[in-house]
C-alpha cells in the first residue's frame, strides 16, 4: 500500500498534442552548430571504415567501365545529353522502363577522375562527406519543424535539469540520428555507385527547407531556390519526384491551421486561404522544375520506352499472372518492414528467387516460386499497409505527426514498391533509403509523446526510454559499421551475401565470377583449382536457378577454359549461341579457343570450337579459320576450299576469305582459278600487298615471270617487310 501511495505522490507525464498547432518557427535564430557537427561526426565515421575499399558491384557501369566517365572533363557533354547505360554498354539499351536520365551524378565521376584518375578512395571520402551533409540538413530541417519551445515534449525541462541542451532529446536530434544509424543506408553510402541516391536527397531536402524559408519569411526568392534544388535532385534520380507532393504535405501538416482556439471564424478562413495559396505556390514551383527537367530529357532521350527488355533479369514478374505478381509485390513489401525494424540479414541481391525460393529450388520450367496473393505472406501485408493508409488519413485533419510519417513512407515509396510500373527487381534494400525517415520519426515520437502516457512513473518512463534508445542506437550502429565490410569489393560481397541470397540467380553469378576472377591471378595450381571448382559450382547453382540466364553460362565457359577442360567450355559457349545467336562474348571466344587449339595442335578441338560457332552464327572469321586450318594444318584442300566458299556466300567481296581461297586453288594445282580469284579481290581492293604478293607467285608458277615479278615489286613496294617470308 505504501509503495502504491508513493506512486500516486509522483508528477504525471502528460503526453504533448499531436502535431496541429505546430506552426513554421518564426524569427528561429538559436545556435544549433553543436548538434550540427555531432550528426556530421557519427554519419561521417560510421563509413569511415570504407575509405579503404574499391570499387564494388555497379561501379563499373558508372566508373570504371563506363568510357563517358574515364574521359573526364571531356565526357561530361555525353553524359548529360544521353541515357545513363550508354556509356558502358556503347549505345542506347532499353534495359529498365522508362529509360534512365541521371547525368549529375555521372559528372561529378568525371570530374574526380579527371582531377585524381581511378581512385576509389576518394569517391568513398565524398559519399561519406555527402551523406555527413545529410545529417546536418536533415537536422535543421526537422529543427524547424519540431523547435523545442512549440513542441512542448512533456519531460523537456526534467532533462534539461541534468545539463543535457534542448536538442539532444529532442525529435529533431533523435530523428536525425537514428536515420544517420539505420542499417538499410549501408549501400546508399558504401556502394559509390549510389551517389546518385545521396545527392538526389539532399537536393530534395534542399527543396523542402527553401519552400519552408518561404513559408516563414513569404520572399517568392526562395520558391526559386526550392525549384532550382529540386531540378537538381530531379537530375540525379528521377524518383525525386514524389516531393512534389510531399514539400507541400509537409507544409500543411506543419503550418499550425486548424487548432487555433483563440481566433474569429473569418480569421481563420482568411490564415486557411492564405495557406493554401501558399502550397500551391511552392507545388507549382516543384512542378515547373520538373516540366523542365522532362524537356530536357526529351530532347536527349527522346519519348520514354515503358516496356523494359523481356527477361526475367529486368521484368521479375514476367512468368507470373496478375494474382501472383500483386501476391508477391505484397509479400516484398512486407520484408520491407520487417527490414526497417530489424535490419538483419542485409544483402545486395534480391534477384530470382530471392528471398521467395526456398531450400533446393530448381526451375523447371513452369514452377515458378511467385506468392499467391491467397497467402497469408502476401494478404496480411496487404492488411497491414491499407491499415497504416487508412489511419494516416483519419489523422490529416488533426495533423497528426504518425499520420504525416506515414504518408511520407508511402508516399516516396511508391514508385519503387513495384505497384504503379516494373522496377526490373523484387526488392532492394537501397530502396528503403528516403521512407526510412517516415520510420524513424514515427519511431521517435512514439518515444517521446506516446511512450509517456503508457508509462506514468517519470523515472520508469526515463529508464525505459534510454534503455529504448541505446539499444537501438548501438544495433543499427555495430550493424552498419560491420555490414560496410561486404562492401570492401566485389570478391567480400559476392562470397558474403550469397550465404544471405543463396537461391539469388544473380548473387550466384556474381560469387562464380569474382572466384573466377581471382582464380586467374592464382598461381598455386592447387588453389587454382579449388577456385574454379568453387566458382563453376556457384555458377551451376546459378543455372539451375535460372538455366537461360546467359552471363553465368558465359562465365561457366570461362571457368572451365581456366581448367583447360575445353570440351565444357565450348558446350557453354555454344548454349550461350543458342540463347542469342550473336552474343559477342560467347562468338569471340569461340574464336579464341578455335585459334588456341590450332596452335596447340589440338585440331579436333579446334574444329569442334569452330563448328559450333558456325552452327549457331554464320561467322565469316570462322569459316576462314576452319578453311586454313583444314588446308594448311591437315592437307585438305577439298574442305578447305568449301568451306571458304561458304564465308564468300556470306560476304562476297571480302578480300581476306579471296586471299584464301585463291591460295587453296593454287595449292589444289588450279592455277588459273586462283588467278582469277586473286584478280577479284584485287579490283575489291587494289592496294593490298598480301594478293599482290600472291598473284605474282602463281603467275611465276605458270611461266607468266614478268608479269609475275611486276606484281611481286608491286607487293614490295607497297610492304617491303614481305620480302623476308
Amino acid at each position: 500500500m505504501a509503495n502504491k501511495n508513493k506512486y500516486r505522490s509522483q508528477e504525471k507525464i502528460q503526453p504533448a498534442p499531436v502535431s496541429a498547432g505546430l506552426p513554421l518557427s518564426q524569427n528561429f535564430s538559436p545556435s544549433i552548430l553543436q548538434p550540427k557537427i555531432i550528426l556530421f561526426l557519427f554519419a561521417f565515421l560510421l563509413y569511415a571504415n570504407t575509405l579503404s575499399f574499391d570499387y564494388a558491384l555497379d561501379d563499373k557501369l558508372y566508373i570504371t567501365h563506363n568510357e563517358f566517365t574515364k574521359k573526364g572533363f571531356g565526357g561530361i557533354k555525353e553524359i548529360l545529353t544521353t541515357d545513363l547505360f550508354v556509356g558502358f554498354y556503347g549505345r542506347q539499351k532499353n534495359l529498365v522502363a522508362g529509360g534512365r536520365y541521371r547525368p549529375l551524378p555521372l559528372v561529378t565521376f568525371a570530374i574526380e577522375y579527371q582531377l585524381f584518375g581511378k581512385n576509389p578512395f576518394i569517391a568513398h571520402l565524398v559519399n561519406a562527406f555527402l551523406y555527413g551533409f545529410t545529417a546536418i540538413l536533415l537536422f535543421i530541417i526537422l529543427f524547424r519543424l519540431f523547435p523545442p519551445s512549440k513542441t512542448q515534449i512533456p519531460f523537456l525541462k526534467k532533462f534539461q535539469s541534468y545539463g543535457l541542451p534542448n536538442y539532444s532529446i529532442g525529435i529533431p536530434f533523435l530523428t536525425t540520428l537514428i536515420f544517420v544509424a539505420h542499417p538499410l543506408h549501408t549501400e546508399i553510402v558504401a556502394n559509390i555507385k549510389s551517389r546518385d541516391e545521396l545527392m538526389s536527397f539532399l537536393g530534395a531536402l534542399a527543396a523542402l527547407f527553401y519552400t519552408i524559408k518561404y513559408m516563414e519569411e513569404k520572399k517568392i526568392i526562395y520558391l526559386l531556390y526550392s525549384s532550382l534544388c529540386f531540378f537538381v535532385a530531379l537530375l540525379c534520380k528521377e524518383t525525386t519526384v514524389t516531393f512534389i507532393a510531399i514539400i507541400p504535405l509537409t507544409i500543411y501538416f506543419f503550418s499550425g491551421i486548424g487548432d487555433e482556439n483563440y481566433i474569429s471564424e473569418s480569421q481563420k478562413s482568411n490564415r486557411g486561404n492564405g495557406l493554401v495559396l501558399k502550397i500551391f505556390l511552392s507545388a507549382s514551383s516543384l512542378i515547373f522544375a520538373f516540366i523542365i527537367y522532362l524537356s530536357i530529357r526529351y530532347a536527349f532521350l527522346g519519348s520514354p520506352k515503358m516496356e523494359p527488355i523481356r527477361e526475367l533479369m529486368n521484368d521479375p514478374f514476367i512468368h507470373a499472372t496478375a494474382a501472383q505478381k500483386f501476391g508477391t509485390i505484397f509479400f516484398t513489401m512486407g520484408l520491407y518492414i520487417r527490414l526497417l525494424f530489424f535490419p538483419h540479414p542485409l544483402t545486395h541481391d534480391y534477384y530470382p528467387w530471392h528471398p521467395l525460393a526456398e531450400g533446393s529450388y530448381k526451375w523447371i520450367g513452369n514452377g515458378f516460386p511467385y506468392i499467391e496473393m491467397t497467402n497469408p505472406k502476401a494478404f496480411l501485408p496487404l492488411l497491414f499497409y491499407l491499415g497504416i493508409f487508412i489511419y494516416a488519413l483519419t489523422g490529416l485533419k488533426k495533423k497528426s505527426i504518425f499520420s504525416y510519417g506515414i504518408l511520407f513512407f508511402l508516399g516516396t515509396f511508391l514508385l519503387t514498391s513495384n505497384l504503379i510500373f516494373p522496377i526490373g527487381t523484387f526488392m532492394n534494400e537501397r530502396f528503403m533509403y528516403i521512407p526510412s525517415l517516415g520510420f524513424c520519426l514515427i519511431l521517435i515520437h512514439l518515444l517521446l509523446v506516446g511512450l509517456p502516457a503508457k508509462i506514468l512513473n517519470p523515472n520508469k518512463y526515463y529508464f525505459t526510454l534510454f534503455s529504448i534508445l541505446t539499444s537501438i542506437i548501438l544495433f543499427y550502429s555495430s550493424k552498419t559499421i560491420t555490414r560496410n565490410y561486404a562492401w570492401k569489393n566485389d570478391f567480400t560481397l559476392a562470397t558474403t551475401d550469397v550465404k544471405t541470397s543463396p537461391n539469388s540467380a544473380k548473387v550466384r553469378m556474381s560469387a562464380g565470377g569474382s572466384m573466377l576472377d581471382k582464380a586467374k591471378e592464382e598461381k598455386n595450381p592447387a588453389e587454382k583449382q579449388k577456385l574454379l571448382n568453387e566458382s563453376i559450382k556457384h555458377l551451376y547453382r546459378s543455372l539451375e536457378l535460372y538455366p537461360t540466364y546467359i552471363q553465368p553460362m558465359l562465365l561457366m565457359g570461362n571457368a572451365y577454359y581456366e581448367a583447360k577442360d575445353y570440351n565444357n567450355s565450348i558446350l557453354f559457349f555454344e548454349n550461350c549461341l543458342k540463347i542469342d545467336g550473336n552474343y559477342e562474348y560467347a562468338v569471340n571466344n569461340l574464336l579464341h579457343i578455335g585459334d588456341t587449339c590450332t596452335k596447340m595442335g589440338m585440331f579436333e578441338l579446334a574444329i569442334k570450337s569452330l563448328n559450333a560457332l558456325v552452327a549457331q552464327n554464320k561467322n565469316v572469321r570462322a569459316y576462314q579459320m576452319l578453311g586454313e586450318l583444314y588446308g594448311k594444318n591437315l592437307g585438305n584442300l577439298e574442305k578447305s576450299a568449301e568451306t571458304l566458299e561458304k564465308a564468300l556466300e556470306i560476304e562476297p567481296r571480302n578480300t581476306n576469305t579471296l586471299q584464301k581461297l585463291g591460295v587453296v586453288h593454287a595449292m589444289k594445282g588450279e592455277p588459273q582459278k586462283a588467278i582469277e580469284i586473286f584478280n577479284k579481290a584485287l579490283e575489291i581492293e587494289p592496294l593490298n600487298a598480301h594478293i599482290m604478293m600472291n598473284l605474282g607467285i602463281t603467275l611465276n608458277q605458270i611461266g607468266q615471270k614478268e608479269k609475275g615479278q611486276e606484281y611481286l615489286d608491286k607487293a614490295f613496294k607497297i610492304n617491303p617487310d614481305l620480302r623476308k617470308n
